[in-house]
């Protein structure tokens, strides 16, 4: 089910330069969702309730959805902060090969395997970095932007305060529910948003969100 909306979606709405097309980009998603089911036994790379292929392709949807608010032509450098598994550094570097992606992860373990899955599914344009988002990190990669999905510790701390952001846009995925406590730690890191778009997903009750911020005055 996921799948086919995955299909329609990215055929219906992402077509032309920078685009992959829909049939190289499903064969490499379903290959990624083997390596992510076959890894994530021996590495906790995803929840135990999400551990099936309708979960993955559930959690790939969302992620196509940044599509949405991401422009190929400008975003030529996308840093995916927290990277995890894969989502959605490999599915956003899989369908916007134009683009150069790096997939940043703390964990020695999880960016390992996003290593080893770059590599076997032919990613050229990705690299994988094991660090903490940092100044030095910004200063050596010079992203245009940079997502976050899985962040969610909001009510304890601040993720724009740490590193010097530079003149990147911040491309955040959150829920409705969330969307206040994103603003307020906008507001104190002098972002602006710049655009917004929210959608729902299969067998989800809340309503997904996604959140760019931008240095430039609108």
């Amino acid at each position: 089910m996921s799948r086919k909306a995955c299909r329609d979606l990215f055929v219906q709405n992402f077509k032309g330069d920078g685009f992959c097309e829909w049939k190289e980009l499903d064969s490499l998603l379903q290959d990624y969702v083997k390596l992510l089911l076959k890894r994530t036994k021996s590495t906790n790379l995803i929840s135990r309730s999400q551990r099936s292929e309708e979960a993955i392709w559930r959690h790939i949807l969302d992620c196509l959805h940044a599509l949405h608010l991401i422009n190929p032509s400008i975003d030529d450098t996308i840093l995916d902060a927290g990277s995890g598994g894969g989502l959605p550094g490999i599915v956003l570097a899989a369908a916007l090969p134009s683009s150069r992606h790096i997939l940043l992860d703390r964990r020695s373990t999880t960016a390992e395997f996003l290593d080893y899955a770059t590599a076997s599914l032919g990613l050229r344009n990705a690299t994988v970095m094991c660090a903490e988002l940092s100044r030095t990190v910004l200063e050596s990669v010079s992203p245009s932007l940079i997502t976050m999905r899985a962040f969610d510790n909001l009510e304890e701390s601040n993720p724009f305060q740490n590193p010097p952001i530079g003149n990147c846009d911040w491309l955040i995925f959150t829920t409705k529910q969330n969307e206040s406590l994103w603003m307020e730690r906008v507001a104190q890191s002098q972002l602006t948003l710049k655009q917004q778009f929210s959608y729902d997903l299969p067998q989800k009750k809340i309503a997904r969100l996604l959140l760019r911020f931008t240095h430039s005055k609108i």
